[in-house]
């Protein structure tokens, strides 16, 4: 299958929200008070209910991808308990991003 130039430039111009799921309050509480502290919590970065890929609403915070990499980062230390969601572009559904969480450990098995 070929793209043409119409279709590579429309890829490159698509943007990707993030939303971040709190799972219990205090998850919510540190979100709130950390999007507060770096002046973007707002109109625009309240908690909204969203419809997701597989037709469940959860209650989500708008946020950039650097806030999620911190929250990823913090996960452990903080125990924090949140999902992440992604959308391509401006409408559609939110889809849960599993790419930030842990990686199954393998083992090789030599024989």
């Amino acid at each position: 299958m070929f793209f043409g130039k119409e279709d590579v430039e429309m890829a490159r111009d698509t943007i990707t929200y993030w939303f971040v799921e709190p799972r219990n309050t205090f998850t919510n509480q540190v979100i709130a008070s950390r999007l507060a502290q770096q002046n973007q919590a707002g109109e625009d970065r309240q908690a909204v209910v969203m419809l997701d890929d597989r037709g469940k609403s959860p209650s989500v915070w708008q946020v950039d991808y650097s806030f999620v990499a911190e929250l990823l980062r913090s996960k452990r230390t903080v125990s924090l308990d949140f999902r992440v969601y992604n959308r391509q572009g401006d409408r559609g559904p939110i889809r849960c991003w599993k790419f930030g969480g842990k990686k199954k450990k393998r083992v090789l098995v030599f024989r």
